[in-house]
């Protein structure tokens, strides 16, 4: 699976530009709240994966629930890469053997971006939670569709005051 974020950027963009103007903000003052966000909705994709749950017969949520999760932490990454000029081309190459593996590594690799704010760091980020995305089985057509379909909602709660 290839996400290729120059086909995000654009959306990215004009979503975040219409949030910082609304919101009387901008990209430097809000890095650190979004770096947050992309951390809880990791934690939301993860919890409907169920993969955690040990203790649990319950199976993971709908696929369309799981993609519209993933497709929110990709706003976040896809508006991290902004504020560095960073339009990458990432290729899964999962390393982990299970979902919680790869979603421990991927909050370390976002934590690291806390610290270390650049391009490679971020690139690691991105990476880690792109090999989320390949163990769960998804395509690159799939999340893109995805992350147009919660773009569109975002507007829509932008519309509404949200």
């Amino acid at each position: 699976m290839i996400i290729d974020t120059s086909l995000y950027m654009p959306y990215q963009r004009e979503l975040d530009e219409r949030i910082f103007t609304t919101h009387q903000t901008n990209r430097e003052n809000t890095r650190i709240d979004r770096t947050l966000a992309l951390c809880v909705e990791l934690s939301e994709f993860v919890n409907e994966t169920r993969c955690f749950k040990y203790w649990s017969h319950k199976p993971a949520s709908e696929l369309s629930i799981l993609l519209e999760e993933y497709a929110d932490g990709l706003h976040f990454l896809n508006s991290l890469c902004i504020d560095l000029d960073y339009s990458p081309v990432i290729e899964a190459s999962p390393s982990s053997s299970t979902l919680s593996e790869a979603t421990l590594h991927a909050y370390q690799s976002i934590m690291l971006c806390v610290e270390y704010f650049d391009v490679d760091h971020l690139k690691k980020a991105y990476q880690a939670y792109a090999n989320i995305g390949e163990l769960c089985d998804f395509t690159s057509e799939m999340i893109f569709e995805a992350y147009i379909s919660k773009h569109k909602k975002n507007h829509v709660r932008q519309d509404e005051h949200y």
